[in-house]
């Protein structure tokens, strides 16, 4: 069977999806155990499938992505559905399944308000970190990439009594400055290129000049996301305020979709790596 033929990157993507949806159906008068159970085997069954994946394509060493998935949504707004996957990111697929089954592991004994609404969220979450993680469009990069606050602002404020909104709201406002770098970026990169393709726009040359501002937009909007210095402050406040699997999670999983954005993004930028390369040793 032709891999190419058969969709297991959107297997892997959309399977937590649907245990979230399936949570939701859960009854209220079932154990609360059962949905950490649907938890539990779904995020289990995204990380043996995410093996599988690793297993089919480890011998490859040509050019390009593997098990590529392309499909047009809106020609006038350069937004296509493209995935595929490479050796960065299925490293880091295999990292982000193998942690949330360990999340719910250790979640398994705490006393979480909303459980079902609890576990909907960290199915929410996986679908969209691996989404951001598969995606080859700039664009559906981004809405991946962004959607993630939004589970993680209800998580953060889980712990809590009663709801409240300050610690979510403020990893949401420091994140959000991020990514206005990002988006002017990616904007001017379709105003010059007329694409929002990650493949295409590798095989388009770029002056060094446009090279450095987009490097430039790219490495802020990362940077207070993975964070580093001096953008974390918004972290250690995180941490002190949520429960230990979603501080595990933001560790193992989350801080690490940045790492990756810049290795995926701003390393293809070869002139202005040249050039501000040895400046990041600032950073890091």
């Amino acid at each position: 069977m032709n891999l190419h033929t058969v969709p297991l990157l959107s297997t892997l993507v959309f399977l937590p999806l649907l245990g979230a949806i399936f949570v939701v159906f859960i009854d209220q008068s079932v154990s609360a155990k059962n949905a950490r159970q649907v938890g539990l085997w779904v995020t289990t069954a995204t990380f043996l499938l995410s093996v599988a994946l690793f297993c089919m394509c480890k011998d490859y060493s040509g050019p390009g992505f593997l098990l590529s998935e392309r499909h047009m949504i809106t020609q006038a707004l350069g937004l296509e559905y493209h995935l595929g996957v490479d050796a960065l990111s299925l490293g880091f697929i295999l990292l982000t399944t193998f942690f949330f089954p360990l999340v719910m592991l250790v979640s398994w004994d705490y006393e979480v308000r909303e459980l079902k609404f609890f576990i909907f969220l960290l199915l929410v979450l996986e679908t969209l970190i691996l989404g951001a993680l598969c995606s080859l469009n700039l664009l559906v990069f981004y809405i991946f990439f962004e959607s993630v606050l939004v589970p993680v602002y209800f998580l953060s404020n889980l712990k809590k009594e009663s709801f409240q909104e300050d610690l979510g709201m403020k990893n949401v406002l420091y994140t959000l400055l991020g990514s206005i770098f990002l988006l002017v970026a990616m904007l001017k990169l379709y105003d010059l290129l007329g694409t929002f393709s990650f493949v295409d726009i590798l095989q388009k040359p770029l002056s060094l000049r446009m090279q450095l501002f987009l490097f430039t937009g790219f490495l802020f909007s990362f940077l207070v996301k993975i964070p580093v210095f001096p953008f974390h402050t918004w972290i250690a406040h995180t941490y002190s305020n949520t429960h230990a699997p979603v501080s595990m999670l933001l560790t193992g999983a989350i801080t690490k979709l940045s790492i990756y954005a810049l290795l995926r993004y701003n390393f293809s930028f070869h002139d202005a790596i040249f050039v501000l390369g040895p400046y990041l040793k600032w950073f890091f």
